[in-house]
């Protein structure tokens, strides 16, 4: 997640912000159950790619 934050080049200016919150962010998708892991150290095409079909595979309740 840090190196993603310190790959970004289009908003540098809120890398202080998101590296102060990954802690947080990081308690909060381990309260989450049921969810799906998505290796987000591919191109952002393809991390949105696997999110779609992620989403789609997920039965409708």
């Amino acid at each position: 997640m840090r190196a993603r934050i310190d790959a970004d080049q289009v908003d540098v200016a809120a890398r202080r912000w998101r590296h102060d919150h990954v802690a947080r962010a990081l308690t909060t998708f381990a309260a989450v159950t049921g969810a799906h892991l998505v290796d987000a150290s591919q191109p952002p095409e393809q991390v949105a790619e696997a999110i779609t079909m992620s989403v789609r595979s997920v039965p409708s309740r």
